[in-house]
């Protein structure tokens, strides 16, 4: 991704293609491949509405379900 430009085509074939547990070996291997974190890579490398398409199935269910919460409280702080 970095220096070379995003392929946001091949990035959407690659994860929407995937299961969960086959997305979090992605992440895992990444990680070691590479040594970074590949969800900051893909937030700094995505327009805002695919960042957060991407970023929500590359989550684990339970990252997934803490993200909602977490939002959800925060909407709610602010209505009342």
């Amino acid at each position: 991704m970095k220096g070379f430009g995003t392929d946001e085509d091949t990035i959407i074939e690659i994860v929407a293609k995937r299961s969960n547990a086959q997305r979090q070996e992605i992440r895992q291997a990444f990680k070691s491949l590479l040594g970074r974190d590949l969800m900051k890579d893909l937030k700094s490398e995505l327009s805002k509405n695919l960042e957060r398409l991407i970023i929500g199935l590359m989550l684990t269910p339970a990252e997934f379900d803490a993200k909602m919460m977490r939002k959800a409280m925060e909407v709610q702080l602010f209505l009342s």
